[in-house]
């Protein structure tokens, strides 16, 4: 089978001759012993989206992550170039520190794709605040303009017998929110007929993901007017960690690791959550906007895309809600959980 999402040349070798460009190498399948890595966690004015951990080890990871829902919620697409170890980032299912892994979503076959491509190299240029990155030889690859106003995610497998290309034009500014760069973006995919809404963000760390993380709640959406992102984490020894970016009309309103709050909601309801409790019916969403007040958003579940043992789930919901006593909307999002603990609160990884 060979879908078709919209065609276009990706020449990310153009991008070597720019004046400025900065290019990380990742060779070979295995992670680098006995080395200490180099994390950054304090932003800078550019190189937004190079990778932030160097070299990677058995203990940390780095990722870019690309994803499309359809206003309906029946089409999804979800994208992510890995370089991280199985034992940093155990979600990772095999010992190659490159995969790429797709999943698509269609009208009644949510999990239509999941495939993985395993890369024996990686090229990642950093031009501007743009990064474009090649995973070869599997034919996956992503090229961001140096303003980071548009990305395009191109695939041409035919190990996977799959090919095509998404188009992601930027709608809401990029920005840190104490921790991970957030894009929101509309996109454009011929597979996808009704999409409205795309994302963009990467993710590292320079320590195992079980070690820190009891439970997690991150997700994005469009709103009405607003983009939205939500980032709420239970570490291991209690410590409630958040985030929240909120943009309206190309403005950010908010990006701020405080006043957010996200809670599951629903008959299932147990916060913080444990392997033994089932999933929610949703979450409600409190994002602090300063003097223009507080955005309240419920989030309803609708399409499972992914579940891994209920250890981590995915899901495409709608939204609905605004600001407190001001006009509500409807919106789309997609939106995942990490559960790492038992019901006496003991790690399960």
């Amino acid at each position: 089978m060979f879908l078709h999402f919209i065609s276009f040349i990706t020449t990310i070798g153009v991008l070597i001759d720019i004046v400025g460009a900065h290019i990380i190498d990742i060779v070979g399948p295995t992670v680098v012993d006995d080395v200490t890595s180099n994390a950054q966690f304090i932003s800078s004015f550019s190189s937004f989206d190079t990778p932030k951990v160097r070299p990677i080890t058995n203990s940390s990871f780095d990722w870019w992550y690309f994803d499309a829902v359809s206003a309906d919620q029946e089409y999804s697409v979800t994208v992510i170039f890995f370089t991280a170890p199985q034992s940093a980032f155990p979600f990772v299912e095999y010992e190659t520190i490159l995969p790429v892994y797709l999943f698509v979503s269609v009208p009644g076959d949510p999990f239509f794709l999941a495939e993985v491509a395993f890369a024996q190299s990686a090229t990642i240029i950093t031009v501007g605040d743009g990064a474009s990155g090649c995973w070869e030889p599997t034919g996956f690859q992503f090229c961001g303009n140096p303003d980071m106003s548009v990305y395009r995610i191109d695939i041409a497998s035919p190990t996977l017998d799959i090919g095509g290309s998404l188009v992601l034009d930027s709608v809401a500014p990029a920005h840190y929110p104490c921790a991970s760069l957030v894009l929101v973006r509309t996109w454009s995919c011929y597979l996808i007929l009704v999409g409205q809404m795309l994302f963009q963000t990467p993710f590292w760390a320079d320590q195992p993901m079980q070690d820190n993380v009891a439970s997690w709640y991150w997700g994005h959406g469009r709103l009405g007017p607003y983009s939205i992102v939500w980032f709420d984490i239970k570490h291991l020894n209690g410590t409630e960690y958040t985030s929240g970016y909120v943009s309206k009309g190309g403005k950010v309103l908010s990006h701020s690791c405080h006043g957010v709050k996200v809670r599951p909601t629903g008959n299932n309801s147990t916060y913080p959550p444990t392997l033994e409790s089932p999933m929610p019916s949703g979450y409600h969403v409190e994002i602090y906007l300063g003097r223009k007040g507080k955005l309240e958003v419920d989030v309803s579940l609708v399409n499972l895309l992914l579940d891994v043992d209920g250890l981590y789930t995915r899901w495409a919901g709608s939204l609905s809600g605004g600001i407190k006593r001001k006009k509500k909307f409807k919106g789309t999002s997609i939106c995942e959980q990490f559960v790492l603990i038992d019901a006496d609160g003991d790690p399960v990884l």
